[in-house]
């Protein structure tokens, strides 16, 4: 009988504990060191295709990043205050491998599913949902992305920034179940046994813009807003 999608989520969270573990000892390894630092970095701006959607205005920014990681990406400074919130369903393992090397985060990593983020956070809290790279790791990306609008206020982004087929580019290695690819203006969301349009998923009153190869080649780039 095959396993179901959570089943092989479940069995091969260990492989990303050892990723993480080894990226941490070797702060990023010589493929990815400039990233590492760039995470510990408290002066490192807020990543532009985050900034663009945001306006002039005095409070703080809120900011969820979602499948973070020990150490969110997210740039920490911008024009306004930045409040980053950080989770990941490895966040226990993963804030213990941080102490066990003597590494400080500028941001704790908090437990959570993606799937389940509305048990956790209040409908309408955050200005920017963020996902990079993680959601193909998810069991479910449809329903993450689904609790993703469901936190992010009404006149807040929901933003996902993904190499395009990175399951087929990792021969499903892993959590590397799911793939994302950009097909006209929509987001094809993809794996052996299915293929979900990202638009066909949406509300009447929720927008998509979809932009290949952006922001690096090879990336998709999806913005989902509520029309006002």
């Amino acid at each position: 009988m095959q396993e179901s999608p959570k089943q092989t989520w479940i069995s091969e969270l260990h492989s990303e504990v050892t990723f993480w573990r080894s990226y941490l000892e070797n702060e990023g390894g010589q493929e990815f060191r400039r990233g590492y630092r760039r995470k510990l970095d408290p002066t490192a701006r807020l990543d532009r295709h985050i900034s663009f959607f945001l306006d002039g205005g005095l409070n703080p920014v809120q900011i969820l990043d979602v499948g973070a990681g020990p150490l969110t990406s997210v740039g920490k400074r911008w024009r306004r205050p930045i409040h980053i919130t950080a989770i990941d369903p490895l966040a226990d393992i993963y804030n213990q491998v941080l102490d066990e090397l003597g590494v400080v985060p500028l941001v704790r990593t908090q437990r959570a599913e993606a799937e389940k983020l509305s048990t956790l956070f209040p409908a309408n809290t955050f200005d920017i949902t963020h996902a990079r790279n993680s959601l193909d790791h998810s069991h479910d990306p449809i329903v993450a992305i689904r609790e993703m609008i469901k936190v992010t206020k009404d006149t807040g982004n929901v933003i996902l920034s993904h190499s395009i087929n990175e399951a087929v580019k990792q021969n499903y290695h892993g959590l590397h179940q799911w793939n994302f690819n950009p097909y006209w203006n929509d987001l094809h969301i993809w794996n052996k046994r299915q293929t979900v349009s990202l638009r066909s998923q949406l509300e009447s009153d929720q927008k998509l813009m979809v932009l290949p190869h952006f922001p690096r080649p090879g990336w998709v780039f999806a913005r989902i807003w509520k029309s006002k």
